[in-house]
């Protein structure tokens, strides 16, 4: 009896100071995001949350470490971190649009597409996120989509003209050429002053 007492001390004590040391990190990491070294920032909340024990936490700290991990390179952590952000419904538009960033830098445009669309539901008064999605989409070649947020973005008037020009390039790129001269025109017409379109029409 005496040893099963003296077991369950030990690992009351052993929970205590996983949960003590979780605790300490996680106020360390939060030191580290106000000084923007975001490499320690995620060690300490990566290293805190698989040890957190009973310490309760605010969801919304999903974010931040998502937030930490794309600043830091740790792309794939951080999706995951934004995941549960997410489902916590918390930061939700800003987490897809990280998240997106992530795919972006993993070079997986189609996720970056998907992520930044999703992104757009959450808050539709954000133009930045069509002009982006229209770059991921660009880049990843998905055409169609590209075609279809560069001109949301100009609709927006988020870089409207690097949007139409793009969204000219992409029906340069499928050999569309009636489409490319028309979306030229169009803005030559829209933006008098730009250097791009003029000159690539005049070609």
């Amino acid at each position: 009896m005496k040893k099963v007492v003296l077991l369950l001390v030990a690992v009351c004590f052993t929970a205590l100071t996983f949960a003590q040391d979780a605790a300490e990190k996680l106020n360390q990491a939060g030191e580290a995001m106000k000084a923007k070294d975001y490499a320690k920032a995620f060690e300490l909340y990566d290293s805190a949350m698989g040890n957190l024990g009973d310490v309760q936490i605010d969801a919304s700290v999903n974010f931040n470490i998502g937030y930490a991990g794309y600043n830091s390179k740790n792309y794939e952590k951080a999706i995951g971190y934004f995941d549960k952000a997410i489902a916590a419904e918390a930061n939700v538009a800003k987490s897809y649009d990280y998240q997106a960033r992530c795919y972006n830098k993993l070079k997986n445009y189609e996720s970056a597409v998907a992520s930044y669309e999703k992104a757009i539901e959450a808050d539709a008064s954000n133009t930045a996120l069509l002009y982006n999605t229209g770059i991921a989409a660009y880049q990843g070649k998905i055409n169609e989509k590209a075609i279809e947020y560069f001109g949301k973005a100009v609709e927006g008037g988020y870089k409207a003209e690097t949007a139409q020009y793009y969204k000219a390039a992409v029906y340069k790129r499928m050999k569309d050429t009636d489409a490319y001269k028309t979306t030229l025109e169009e803005g030559v017409a829209k933006f008098p002053g730009d250097k791009k379109m003029a000159p690539a029409l005049a070609k």
